[in-house]
């Protein structure tokens, strides 16, 4: 597959694509149970979507790096999702710290375009914009969080634009929350973990806060969302975190 791979560059960034980051995202997007046309689009905005927010969500790191201590950095995405890696590494821990959180600063940042270009398209009314976003693709969001004047000319905005359209923004919004969040919970090697072993300097504590922390929100979110695949995902991360306790 190594002869399928995409490099370049992008704001002086050398940037590395393996195929496999494609299989990743068609598991992720429910490709694997695709039954229908509507599915597969469904799946194929899904990869796109979730290709531009994993892309930006590495480029917060790599540009942090070079621009805030001028570090040679370089992305690739692969079946484990993002690598960045940054020459030399952060020379303080402050620079380490915000080098951590530019990556899920950086994947909201499709989700924010989306937002901009629906409001556009609703006539300049971003607010609307937001909320609709928010109450189609966000969790834990109700009817109340769209209600709130809409002009006449964005609803028909609305009701005229590309149901795939709509949903690509969807997308976009959906999962650079999603993602940003997850990312920085308290779990090596996700950035929150990263940033708790950057604090305390200390293997088997940050291996125990992310033991501790894959219990209670892995088991939270996979009975939230009913899915194996998040389950197994902490499961993984936990034995991950395991393994820093123990020394290995």
């Amino acid at each position: 597959m190594d002869q399928l791979t995409i490099s370049f560059r992008l704001f002086g960034i050398e940037i590395t694509v393996h195929p496999s980051i494609f299989i990743l995202l068609l598991i992720l997007g429910g490709g694997l149970g695709m039954d229908d046309t509507n599915s597969l689009v469904y799946t194929l905005l899904f990869i796109a979507a979730g290709l531009l927010c994993l892309l930006t969500h590495e480029l917060g790191h790599a540009l942090m790096a070079k621009h805030g201590y001028g570090a040679s950095a370089s992305v690739l995405l692969a079946w484990t999702g993002g690598l960045t890696e940054a020459v030399p590494p952060p020379p303080s821990r402050g620079q380490a710290i915000a080098m951590l959180l530019a990556g899920p600063l950086g994947t909201l940042v499709p989700g924010v375009a989306a937002v901009v270009l629906l409001g556009l398209q609703l006539g300049g009314d971003f607010s609307a914009a937001w909320r609709i976003l928010a109450y189609f693709s966000l969790p834990f969001t109700g009817e109340e969080l769209i209600q709130g004047p809409v002009s006449a000319e964005s609803l028909a905005a609305l009701e005229a634009m590309s149901p795939r359209l709509f949903q690509f923004y969807s997308l976009l919004c959906g999962i650079g929350v999603f993602w940003a969040v997850f990312n920085l919970l308290p779990i090596f090697p996700l950035d929150g973990g990263q940033m708790v072993m950057v604090l305390t300097e200390r293997p088997r504590l940050c291996g125990l806060v992310g033991v501790a922390a894959c219990l209670v929100l892995g088991t939270a979110l996979t009975i939230y969302t009913a899915s194996a695949y998040n389950a197994m995902i902490f499961l993984l991360l936990a034995w991950y975190n395991y393994r820093l306790v123990r020394g290995r």
